[in-house]
């Protein structure tokens, strides 16, 4: 018989490294808040097309610490790598695109090629990272 003093009990609770594409985007920026205050760790990628390196400092207040940061394009392969290695990304919650309506009609299709380019890119970084097919756990 088994007791349970020599069972090892985990917390079923294990923080993640979360990497957030656009995450310094109103979207982002409000689902990177969630991310900490769940208990991971949010590591922002944005180029800052459309938003600004403020954002960052008010999440930083928002959650009582800083924030990882990194300015950059998700189609720039040797970043998402770098990030993905540097800051042990388990996780990515993609937001990274173009928003105005604007930019959609006069460039259709820069955001489905950047949309496309980017999340391949991280998936392929991923997998690489992880030496797993992605979706598989």
């Amino acid at each position: 018989m088994r007791s349970i003093a020599s069972t090892a009990i985990r917390s079923p609770f294990t923080p993640d490294s979360i990497l957030l594409t656009g995450g310094a985007g109103f979207i982002g920026s409000h689902i990177a808040v969630e991310v900490a205050r769940a208990g991971h760790r949010p590591v922002v990628l944005d180029n800052l097309c459309n938003s600004k390196s403020s954002v960052i400092e008010r999440i930083a207040r928002i959650i009582g610490r800083p924030i990882d940061f990194v300015h950059g394009d998700i189609r720039d392969g040797a970043v998402v790598r770098k990030v993905i290695r540097d800051f042990g990304i388990s996780r990515v919650i993609h937001l990274a695109g173009l928003k105005a309506v604007g930019e959609s009609v006069s460039m259709p299709l820069v955001p489905i090629w950047l949309v496309r380019m980017g999340s391949w890119g991280q998936a392929s970084q991923l997998r690489a990272s992880s030496g797993s097919a992605a979706g598989s756990g």
